[in-house]
């Protein structure tokens, strides 16, 4: 059974010669449970697609067309006030760049549990603190308190990480969204993460939508994937087809380019 459907996005930008179709007639659905990759080149408009399912769209953007099933429920036909309270509780997402979604001005804790109290008002503040601390912990964050306590800027990249997929799972949700979550770390890091989200995925049964631009960690978490190429999907289906039998030249080079490095 489908959790998500995306059927036929478009979000476009105004361009001097028209519009850019950075999203341009995307369709692709993600099973309960399942580890769904978005693959492809910076700027192929992967993370595009996952602000769009969002309504996140920055401007002068705008969605010129399609539907986003989330159930049964078309989140392009909801109103504002009927879909904010599913962003960031029923659907997150754990952004490219933590230091840059990460707010300087508070602690992590203030953010934490405002995360919270913005979808479980009825919580109460210990309980909330409660929570907010045991996801700490369940990310593997070594001295929950003192992470609490403390500000972005004085955290390393990993454990700022960690803190956002802790945000990410505070509330629960059916569908998690990871745009490039091990990009802006070191190698040793990034293999500490994976494992970390190998671990969530197999206790949470959580469906994800994973997006990279580096096949060799779609081919570790993922089950199926779509290749994006110019906002286009190019070729799709399971990762061990597209991996052992490539049909598309942009993926057949991207395949070639990653073995090189071998």
């Amino acid at each position: 059974m489908n959790i998500l459907r995306v059927e036929n996005l478009k979000t476009y930008f105004p361009a001097p010669d028209g519009v850019f179709k950075a999203v341009d007639d995307v369709s692709f659905a993600i099973n309960k449970g399942e580890v769904f990759g978005l693959v492809g080149e910076s700027g192929s408009g992967k993370t595009l697609t996952a602000l769009s399912i969002l309504r996140l769209v920055p401007p002068p953007g705008r969605i010129a067309g399609g539907k986003v099933f989330f159930g049964l429920n078309d989140l392009m036909k909801l109103g504002e006030e009927h879909f904010r309270p599913l962003r960031g509780s029923k659907i997150s997402m754990v952004f490219q760049e933590p230091s840059t979604a990460l707010n300087p001005v508070f602690t992590i804790g203030e953010q934490l549990l405002e995360a919270v109290i913005a979808h479980q008002q009825s919580l109460g503040r210990h309980k909330t603190r409660d929570l907010v601390m045991h996801y700490l912990d369940r990310v593997h964050i070594q001295d929950p308190a003192r992470v609490f306590g403390s500000y972005p800027h004085q955290l390393s990249g990993g454990t700022k990480q960690r803190v956002m997929i802790a945000m990410a799972l505070l509330n629960m949700p059916e569908l998690l969204i990871l745009d490039e979550p091990t990009t802006a770390l070191d190698v040793t890091i990034q293999a500490q993460i994976l494992d970390l989200l190998d671990e969530i995925i197999a206790k949470e049964m959580l469906s994800i939508l994973f997006i990279s631009h580096d096949f060799g960690v779609i081919g570790r978490m993922c089950e199926r994937l779509a290749v994006m190429y110019k906002g286009r999907i190019v070729e799709a289906g399971s990762a061990k087809e597209i991996f052992s039998d490539p049909k598309n030249s942009y993926t057949i080079s991207l395949l070639e380019s990653v073995r090189a490095l071998a």
